[in-house]
């Protein structure tokens, strides 16, 4: 990566932590979609490394600044975003971003918040409430609307963005990605 690679990186990142501490008040539906936007803005903005960089450290940055109750979860989450950065990868970024690849766009959008939102619930609704900790039924319910439900809607809302404002991103010389 290079140092116009590990700036970019460091804004996003600094990017994130703000919607995490800014959009904290206004509940996880907003602040999920602003980290989704970020983490698929990183694919086109950067490349996937930093996008897989920047899901790794999210839920971290999210624990640390009390978004996340259960640390526990942080692997499940860690990987729930990779699920969302990759699908993007390969339907989209290896496509190239172009009004003509809307239907890539879509595919990605509608897939990567699907499998997303699939993957948390199993993992953390089923297996770690209700299996694992054995929680209340009430509380599995929470647990699954949280990690399934609103996972899936803020990964949309997050994609819809993505794919409304990067064209534009593009198209400003600093934000560019490197030619290869």
């Amino acid at each position: 990566m290079n140092t116009r690679n590990i700036a970019k990186t460091g804004v996003l990142l600094a990017l994130l932590i703000v919607i995490q501490v800014a959009l904290k008040p206004a509940g996880q539906l907003f602040v999920g979609s602003g980290v989704n936007l970020v983490l698929i803005a990183s694919v086109y903005l950067v490349n996937t490394s930093s996008a897989v960089l920047l899901a790794i450290l999210s839920p971290i940055t999210a624990t640390i600044l009390g978004q996340n109750a259960f640390p526990a979860f942080i692997p499940f989450i860690i990987v729930g975003n990779l699920i969302l950065v990759l699908i993007w990868h390969f339907l989209v970024k290896q496509f190239g971003n172009t009004a003509e690849k809307i239907g890539q766009k879509v595919i990605a959008l509608i897939l990567g918040a699907g499998v997303k939102a699939v993957f948390m619930y199993l993992a953390i609704a089923v297996l770690m409430a209700k299996v694992i900790l054995k929680a209340p039924a009430p509380k599995q319910q929470l647990i699954g609307t949280m990690m399934g439900t609103m996972q899936f809607i803020a990964a949309i809302i997050g994609g819809i963005l993505a794919i409304l404002i990067m064209p534009a991103l593009l198209k400003i010389p600093a934000l560019a990605p490197d030619k290869k």
